[in-house]
């Protein structure tokens, strides 16, 4: 079997002894369904990893036998599609907006909605913190940064709020549903990653840059002194 294992990308064979899996059989109010899961061992030395789904799969009765007619869901449990993506920001980032964005990462899959609210309060968080705002709603806080950034970005921001507010507030008809789906919140998590990136990060580097040109014109002016 080829495969290639999540946590260091490496296309390896997979032998018998580098997996396992087993299952049970569930009928309740969704059905009669098979809980199977499934293991893998990165023969990486170096990785040595394990791999971990649950496939919710279907079943329907042939006498006494049981049949798989189709998989329902996939959940990868080890490594998590967002858990253990999220990047790793400096540390002078104020951590209560890296801890959002972790949490949001952690649930994309399990629960996008909660985690789009994240998302948006991390978002709050960047504003207040990075344009030193003053607190009030996100939609204010947005409106009064918009003269400072491109249309562009104001734009991504607007949709970030919007889109957390789903689960932020409850509609006005509470019969009204509108869901978030994990590419969604997959989605803002990207676009978190960015305005860290282009506020944070570029802010710092431009910083070290500004301060070792400072720092080179003082050693020449020594340098000629002596």
């Amino acid at each position: 079997m080829s495969w290639i294992c999540p946590h260091c990308n490496h296309a390896a064979s997979i032998r018998s002894g580098d997996r396992d899996s087993g299952y049970f059989d569930f009928s309740t109010k969704d059905g009669h369904k098979r809980y199977f899961i499934s293991g893998i061992k990165c023969p990486n030395p170096e990785c040595n990893r394990a791999v971990v789904h649950v496939f919710i799969q279907d079943l329907i009765q042939q006498g006494v036998n049981v049949k798989v007619v189709g998989v329902d869901k996939v959940y990868p449990v080890i490594p998590s599609l967002m858990a253990d993506r999220a990047k790793d920001f400096p540390d002078y980032i104020p951590a209560g907006i890296l801890q959002d964005y972790r949490e949001a990462c952690s649930i994309a899959d399990l629960s996008p909605k909660a985690s789009a609210t994240l998302a948006r309060r991390c978002l709050q968080g960047m504003i207040r913190d990075f344009w030193q705002v003053k607190p009030d709603t996100l939609y204010n806080e947005i409106q009064s940064i918009k003269d400072e950034i491109s249309s562009d970005m104001w734009d991504v921001i607007d949709g970030v709020r919007k889109v957390g507010n789903i689960g932020a507030h409850m509609e006005k008809d509470i019969n009204l549903i509108i869901d978030v789906n994990p590419e969604e919140a997959t989605l803002l998590i990207n676009m978190i990653e960015m305005l860290l990136d282009d506020w944070y990060v570029a802010r710092f580097e431009k910083q070290q840059r500004i301060e070792k040109m400072k720092q080179l014109a003082v050693d020449k002016t020594q340098a000629k002194k002596t």
